[in-house]
């Protein structure tokens, strides 16, 4: 096609485009064009693919993963006792059971929907997590409770406990949780 003209996609891959007829409009002539040029246009369009093909991969895996309608997930070491519907919080690079009743176990990033192996867990911090709970009311809003578990408010304690509140979301039937964790913590007394 000698004469015609492609899209410049780089000033860098094309160093002589100045003294080429529609520099002006930004495009480069293709009888311009070397073999170099080619190369260079694959490389970095075989590189994109790849990099698109990754990023697919792993949208994918999030969409796929069950019960989460495509939360943001993370996976994280975590000791050994940690359980599916457990809230956490993310300490020296590791889950650890959030409480409402020590602020060292707070803030809660989410919570495991998956126990991938011993010292390993999924963590759902926004979106919806399904079949993990059952019992929830729906409509109400839940807070980390006591034990590292979902609790409506109030929570029990006995007269003058000191509590922190943190939200982690809304029920939306009686056995799914939409995730939408609130990293504000409040104290209270009982």
């Amino acid at each position: 096609m000698a004469g015609g003209f492609i899209d410049d996609p780089s000033p860098i891959l094309f160093p002589d485009k100045q003294s080429t007829p529609g520099y002006a409009l930004g495009f480069t002539p293709l009888d311009k064009i070397t073999g170099q040029d080619l190369n260079a246009l694959k490389n970095a369009a075989l590189s994109l693919r790849d990099r698109l093909i990754e990023v697919s991969q792993r949208l994918a895996s999030i969409e796929r993963h069950p019960g989460t309608g495509g939360a943001l997930l993370q996976s994280v070491p975590c000791e050994p006792f940690i359980q599916v519907g457990d809230l956490v919080c993310i300490r020296n690079g590791a889950a650890e059971l959030a409480c409402a009743d020590s602020t060292s176990s707070l803030p809660s990033v989410g919570a495991v929907t998956e126990k991938i192996g011993p010292a390993l867990a999924t963590v759902v911090g926004q979106g919806k997590v399904s079949g993990v709970y059952s019992g929830l009311t729906p409509g109400f809003a839940y807070f980390v409770g006591l034990f590292g578990r979902p609790a409506r408010a109030p929570i029990e304690a006995p007269p003058g406990t000191k509590l922190f509140a943190q939200r982690i979301g809304i029920a939306l039937d009686e056995t799914t949780l939409l995730m939408n964790v609130s990293l504000d913590v409040t104290g209270y007394t009982t």
